[in-house]
This record gives C-alpha cells, sequence and structure tokens, in this order.
C-alpha cells in the first residue's frame, strides 16, 4: 500500500437553509476527522463507496447506494479509515432545522415536531431519488463556494 495522501475536492452550494456538497476523493492516504457536531441535520448519500460513522454510540457501516441520516446536534465522526484503494464520490445536504420543521407542519397540516428517524440510513430507491432531485432543484437556484 503506497502512503501517497488521497486528492480531495468539494464543492458546496448554499441555499434557503439548504448546503449542498459534492466530496471526490482520490485513492489514497486519509486522516479520520474527528468528532463533531452541526446545528443543521445532515443527509448523505455514497455512490460507490461503503460508508463507515460513529453515530449514537455505535459504529455504522452504510451500504453504497443507501442515503444515511444525522440529527441535529448529534455528535458524530465519520469513518476512522486512513486508506482508500479506489476513488470514492459522494454528496452531502445539511438542512436547517427550521426548514425542516415548516416542511413536516405543513405536510401534517398542522403544528409538527422535527422529523426523527431511529435508523442510521435508509436503503429506499425513491429516496434516493427525490434526494437528488432536491439537490438538483437546489443547485439550479443558488451560488457556487469551493
Amino acid at each position: 500500500m503506497e502512503n501517497k495522501a488521497a486528492k480531495i475536492s468539494v464543492q458546496a452550494w448554499e441555499s434557503d437553509g439548504i448546503l449542498l456538497k459534492r466530496y471526490a476523493y482520490t485513492s489514497g492516504s486519509v486522516e479520520p476527522l474527528p468528532k463533531h457536531s452541526h446545528e443543521d441535520y445532515q443527509f448523505g448519500l455514497s455512490f460507490n463507496c461503503q460508508g463507515q460513522y460513529q453515530y449514537r454510540g455505535t459504529y455504522h457501516s452504510i451500504p453504497t447506494g443507501s442515503l444515511n441520516v444525522i440529527h441535529s446536534g448529534e455528535t458524530h465522526s465519520h469513518s476512522d479509515r486512513t486508506y482508500l484503494s479506489a476513488p470514492a464520490y459522494f454528496e452531502m445536504m445539511h438542512i436547517s432545522p427550521a426548514w425542516l420543521h415548516t416542511i413536516a407542519a405543513e405536510r401534517a397540516e398542522k403544528p409538527a415536531y422535527l422529523p426523527f428517524s431511529s435508523l442510521a440510513f435508509l436503503t429506499d430507491a425513491t429516496l434516493n431519488r427525490l434526494f437528488l432531485l432536491l439537490q438538483a432543484a437546489t443547485l439550479s437556484s443558488c451560488s457556487l463556494r469551493q
């Protein structure tokens, strides 16, 4: 195994309470990220690489093509792997709790709580398509930050 560092490309777009990120890694060594949290809900979809993260006291192995969900304010850390044997591509979406609260209340047609899932990832092809459609719609109306 060669110790050449992976090259990482990150593109980010933001619009109306939604932050989109597109990651591309080449093969090579990578540094694990420390534990952290963020105010927004985080959704991620890996196209060609199994995801991994520590969340709610458990190590989760996320199947390729699954949509992972990390709730607002919850501490987590991403993969502890230090080497990628092949390029990896994935997309992330950070959505403000206020945005999700508004959508949940509109859908329920009454006051609603923030959405909650006890699952760390979802394996629903329709949901993945909706995730990608929302990203595409958001991309068409937002600014690029690199």
